[in-house]
């Protein structure tokens, strides 16, 4: 172990950025997002590269019957997953 060197474990990233839009009421309210109940990648799609976005899809269907956008993918233990 390198001192000072990131340790292995879960790592959570964001990129946040300023959304360009006419309506100044809207930006000022934020955003809301929803966790969904699609079913993650199995491990062939999240490793083989296709032009597969049904679960994409399916995720923001879903995120959107709620008042969402894009969707936030969780596992069956509750933990955050790719999406």
């Amino acid at each position: 172990v390198i001192p000072g060197a990131p340790r292995p474990g879960a790592s959570f990233y964001a990129c946040v950025h300023r959304l360009a839009s006419k309506n100044k009421a809207k930006d000022t309210a934020g955003v809301s997002e929803y966790t969904v109940r699609v079913p993650i990648k199995t491990q062939l799609l999240a490793t083989m590269k296709s032009n597969n976005y049904l679960l994409n899809a399916l995720t923001a269907m879903e995120a959107e019957d709620k008042g969402g956008r894009l969707g936030i993918q969780v596992d069956l233990d509750e933990c955050l997953v790719e999406s």
